[in-house]
């Protein structure tokens, strides 16, 4: 069994959610995709290098980060205020109108109840906050990347795949997990924090759900749905905002930019 750590009472209770497959049945990373696409139809051709990297990310033989920077390619030669635009537009066509209602009323319950509101994603960092602001989130983290004056071809990542542990060591690191020793994976899963709340939709996310002291899994798959009733975590099934859940051939219609924004 894993090491435990104490904690310091926060001064106020703490929601952690997931965003991708949590808060909205979409991967926002082909969602983000296709917002571009429709804009901008020549950067499909931008996608080459994600669509050559995607087989070796498959067979494992490349991570999640550098599959990411293949996709950031789709940037190449926007300015930072343009994409700062196209984030906010992005945000609120694409991504908004498909948050699950039933979340973004669990948002505003915790909101009322005085928690703080954290939003931690593996999703690229400059949208991700956009998304946070937008849903009023306290504090939202995702995968970071440099943003230069007129974007590169390769966008060089300012930190690691914000991911399964990769995730608290990011909250650790500004001081959000009060009394909290330094964190490793050797150094075993912390104990709960009182008065904590974690909401995902992968099993990508258990350090997480392990972290708070009431656990809420999203339409979950069949291994954590079995976790789920391990741990006694409540299981949703939020309903979309269209009333349809996408299916498999989502995101190949979204990379391609066609599915309907």
């Amino acid at each position: 069994m894993s090491k435990k750590t104490g904690h310091r009472q926060a001064t106020r209770p703490l929601a952690f959610f997931d965003l991708d497959g949590t808060l909205l049945p979409h991967d926002t990373f082909f969602l983000f995709a296709n917002f571009l696409i429709r804009r901008s139809p020549w950067r499909l051709y931008y996608l080459i290098p994600f669509m050559l990297t995607l087989p070796f990310f498959l067979m494992r033989w490349v991570g999640p980060l550098r599959l990411k920077q293949s996709f950031l390619t789709i940037l190449w030669r926007i300015s930072e205020a343009e994409l700062a635009a196209i984030c906010r537009a992005f945000v609120e066509r694409s991504v908004l109108p498909h948050i699950y209602p039933e979340m973004r009323t669990e948002i505003e319950r915790l909101r009322t109840a005085g928690y703080a509101l954290i939003l931690n994603t593996a999703s690229p960092d400059f949208y991700a906050q956009e998304i946070g602001r937008a849903l009023g989130f306290d504090k939202t983290f995702g995968t970071r990347f440099h943003v230069s004056p007129r974007m590169p071809f390769w966008q060089s990542a300012a930190g690691p795949n914000n991911s399964t542990w990769q995730k608290i060591h990011s909250m650790h690191a500004v001081g959000l997990l009060p009394g909290l020793d330094a964190l490793s994976i050797e150094s075993g899963i912390p104990a709960p924090i009182p008065r904590s709340s974690t909401y995902t939709d992968s099993t990508k996310d258990l350090p997480l759900l392990q972290l708070a002291a009431r656990g809420f899994v999203v339409h979950p798959g069949e291994r954590l749905a079995e976790l789920a009733a391990t741990h006694d975590w409540t299981i949703m099934h939020p309903e979309p905002s269209d009333g349809k859940m996408p299916g498999p051939g989502a995101p190949i219609k979204q990379l391609l930019g066609l599915f309907s924004i």
